[in-house]
């Protein structure tokens, strides 16, 4: 299994699953992890992660174990607001 790089997230610019899912992909390879590191790391399949990368429907859930498995997370931010919000999903 290959190590994390110690790099920052690119921006996500994703507005559909096939966007999320190119971005997606960018950044598993920018941590020099394979679809099955990533699948090992959360448990999942390799054919699950594939899916995730081609904007397949694969449930919330383990869009969330995937990205935590490489250490992201999604930030949600309340809108129409000055100050920003976030809750960051870490426990799952």
């Amino acid at each position: 299994m290959s190590s994390k790089a110690n790099s920052s997230p690119r921006p996500f610019p994703a507005t559909n699953q096939v966007e999320f899912g190119e971005w997606f992909r960018k950044e598993r390879k920018s941590r020099n992890l394979t679809q099955s590191d990533v699948a090992q790391m959360s448990g999942m399949t390799r054919q699950t992660v594939g899916e995730i990368e081609k904007g397949g429907n694969v449930g919330f859930f383990s869009v969330l174990k995937a990205l935590k498995s490489m250490g992201l997370a999604i930030s949600i931010e309340e809108s129409g607001h000055q100050s920003m919000i976030s809750t960051l999903f870490e426990a799952l």
